[in-house]
Protein backbone atom coordinates (compact mmCIF):
# COMPACT_ATOMS: atom_id res chain seq x y z
CA UNK A 1 0.00 0.00 0.00
CA UNK A 2 3.11 2.60 0.80
CA UNK A 3 4.41 2.10 -2.41
CA UNK A 4 0.89 3.03 -3.83
CA UNK A 5 0.68 6.26 -2.00
CA UNK A 6 3.76 6.95 -3.27
CA UNK A 7 3.03 6.82 -6.73
CA UNK A 8 -0.32 8.93 -6.08
CA UNK A 9 2.49 11.81 -5.04
CA UNK A 10 3.90 11.66 -8.80
CA UNK A 11 0.98 13.40 -9.80
CA UNK A 12 0.28 15.57 -7.20
CA UNK A 13 0.69 19.90 -8.24
CA UNK A 14 -1.26 21.69 -5.88
CA UNK A 15 1.08 24.48 -4.46
CA UNK A 16 -1.47 25.87 -2.20
CA UNK A 17 -2.26 21.88 -0.49
CA UNK A 18 1.51 21.77 -0.20
CA UNK A 19 0.73 21.32 3.91
CA UNK A 20 -1.83 18.84 3.12
CA UNK A 21 0.64 16.94 1.40
CA UNK A 22 3.34 17.21 4.01
CA UNK A 23 0.86 15.92 6.86
CA UNK A 24 -0.02 12.95 4.44
CA UNK A 25 4.35 12.53 3.86
CA UNK A 26 4.78 12.70 7.53
CA UNK A 27 2.13 9.73 8.08
CA UNK A 28 3.55 8.28 5.34
CA UNK A 29 6.90 8.12 6.77
CA UNK A 30 5.47 6.79 10.18
CA UNK A 31 3.76 3.91 8.27
CA UNK A 32 6.67 2.87 6.70
CA UNK A 33 9.08 3.33 9.81
CA UNK A 34 6.46 0.74 11.42
CA UNK A 35 6.80 -1.44 8.27
CA UNK A 36 10.72 -1.35 8.75
CA UNK A 37 10.23 -2.33 12.35
CA UNK A 38 7.76 -5.41 11.73
CA UNK A 39 10.24 -6.13 9.05
CA UNK A 40 13.16 -6.27 11.42
CA UNK A 41 11.21 -8.15 14.16
CA UNK A 42 10.28 -10.95 11.25
CA UNK A 43 13.72 -11.40 10.29
CA UNK A 44 15.09 -11.21 14.00
CA UNK A 45 12.56 -14.35 14.42
CA UNK A 46 13.57 -15.80 11.01
CA UNK A 47 17.33 -15.57 12.31
CA UNK A 48 16.45 -17.49 15.48
CA UNK A 49 14.52 -20.40 13.36
CA UNK A 50 17.55 -20.53 11.52
CA UNK A 51 15.79 -19.57 7.72
CA UNK A 52 18.93 -19.21 5.86
CA UNK A 53 17.59 -16.02 3.73
CA UNK A 54 16.01 -13.29 5.59
CA UNK A 55 12.73 -11.89 3.78
CA UNK A 56 13.97 -9.04 2.66
CA UNK A 57 10.53 -7.11 1.65
CA UNK A 58 12.33 -4.44 -0.82
CA UNK A 59 8.92 -2.82 -1.13
CA UNK A 60 9.52 -1.14 2.20
CA UNK A 61 13.05 0.78 0.97
CA UNK A 62 11.43 1.39 -2.58
CA UNK A 63 8.85 3.19 -0.95
CA UNK A 64 11.16 5.26 1.53
CA UNK A 65 13.19 6.10 -1.84
CA UNK A 66 10.22 7.09 -3.88
CA UNK A 67 8.89 9.07 -1.03
CA UNK A 68 12.13 11.20 -0.60
CA UNK A 69 11.86 13.51 -3.31
CA UNK A 70 8.79 14.55 -3.01
CA UNK A 71 9.27 15.04 1.05
CA UNK A 72 12.26 17.41 -0.53
CA UNK A 73 9.83 19.01 -2.72
CA UNK A 74 6.49 19.74 0.08
CA UNK A 75 8.58 20.26 2.68
CA UNK A 76 10.67 23.24 1.18
CA UNK A 77 7.63 24.67 -0.62
CA UNK A 78 5.94 24.90 2.17
CA UNK A 79 9.33 26.25 4.11
CA UNK A 80 9.42 28.88 0.77
CA UNK A 81 5.60 29.91 1.12
CA UNK A 82 6.40 30.43 5.32
CA UNK A 83 9.85 32.75 4.81
CA UNK A 84 8.20 34.36 1.77
CA UNK A 85 5.42 35.98 3.65
CA UNK A 86 8.01 37.15 6.74
CA UNK A 87 9.78 38.89 3.84
CA UNK A 88 7.06 40.44 1.85
CA UNK A 89 4.33 41.36 4.55
CA UNK A 90 6.51 41.74 7.63
CA UNK A 91 8.73 44.52 8.58
CA UNK A 92 12.06 44.99 6.29
CA UNK A 93 14.24 46.56 9.75
CA UNK A 94 13.31 42.71 11.41
CA UNK A 95 15.35 41.18 8.46
CA UNK A 96 18.59 40.08 8.46
CA UNK A 97 20.21 40.34 4.93
CA UNK A 98 23.04 37.59 5.14
CA UNK A 99 20.24 35.13 6.42
CA UNK A 100 17.56 35.92 3.90
CA UNK A 101 19.96 35.53 0.87
CA UNK A 102 21.48 32.30 2.43
CA UNK A 103 17.97 30.61 3.26
CA UNK A 104 16.90 32.14 -0.21
CA UNK A 105 20.07 29.96 -1.53
CA UNK A 106 19.19 27.11 0.22
CA UNK A 107 15.72 26.83 -1.62
CA UNK A 108 16.70 27.88 -4.50
CA UNK A 109 19.46 25.02 -4.52
CA UNK A 110 16.98 22.49 -3.41
CA UNK A 111 14.52 23.33 -6.25
CA UNK A 112 16.75 23.56 -8.87
CA UNK A 113 18.06 19.88 -8.22
CA UNK A 114 14.45 18.96 -8.50
CA UNK A 115 13.62 20.73 -11.55
CA UNK A 116 16.17 18.48 -12.75
CA UNK A 117 15.01 15.02 -11.18
CA UNK A 118 11.49 15.32 -11.76
CA UNK A 119 12.31 15.63 -15.74
CA UNK A 120 9.13 12.81 -16.17
CA UNK A 121 6.82 14.11 -13.82
CA UNK A 122 5.11 17.21 -15.17
CA UNK A 123 2.87 18.27 -11.95
CA UNK A 124 5.70 18.08 -9.09
CA UNK A 125 7.97 19.80 -11.71
CA UNK A 126 5.90 22.32 -12.42
CA UNK A 127 5.71 22.90 -8.20
CA UNK A 128 9.17 22.85 -8.45
CA UNK A 129 9.77 25.05 -11.12
CA UNK A 130 7.45 27.82 -9.88
CA UNK A 131 8.98 28.06 -6.30
CA UNK A 132 12.57 28.07 -8.16
CA UNK A 133 11.09 31.37 -10.57
CA UNK A 134 9.68 32.60 -7.67
CA UNK A 135 13.07 32.61 -5.55
CA UNK A 136 14.71 34.23 -8.25
CA UNK A 137 12.04 37.20 -9.04
CA UNK A 138 12.10 38.09 -5.09
CA UNK A 139 15.96 38.19 -5.19
CA UNK A 140 16.02 40.54 -8.43
CA UNK A 141 13.25 42.91 -6.59
CA UNK A 142 14.67 42.83 -3.39
CA UNK A 143 17.97 43.88 -5.31
CA UNK A 144 15.93 46.45 -7.32
CA UNK A 145 14.15 47.83 -3.88
CA UNK A 146 17.31 47.56 -1.50
CA UNK A 147 19.16 50.56 -3.17
CA UNK A 148 15.88 53.06 -2.98
CA UNK A 149 15.56 51.60 0.58
CA UNK A 150 18.97 52.68 1.95
CA UNK A 151 18.90 56.01 0.22
CA UNK A 152 16.13 57.33 2.26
Amino acid sequence: KAVVVTVAFRTKDRLTEANTYVEQLKELGERLAAYAKERDTINREEELLEVPEPTQYPQIAESMLMKEPFDKLWNTAVRFQEKYDAWTKGPILGLNAEEVAEEVGNLWRVMYKLVRSFGDLPGPMRVATTVKNRLENSTRKKAKRMPKLLMA
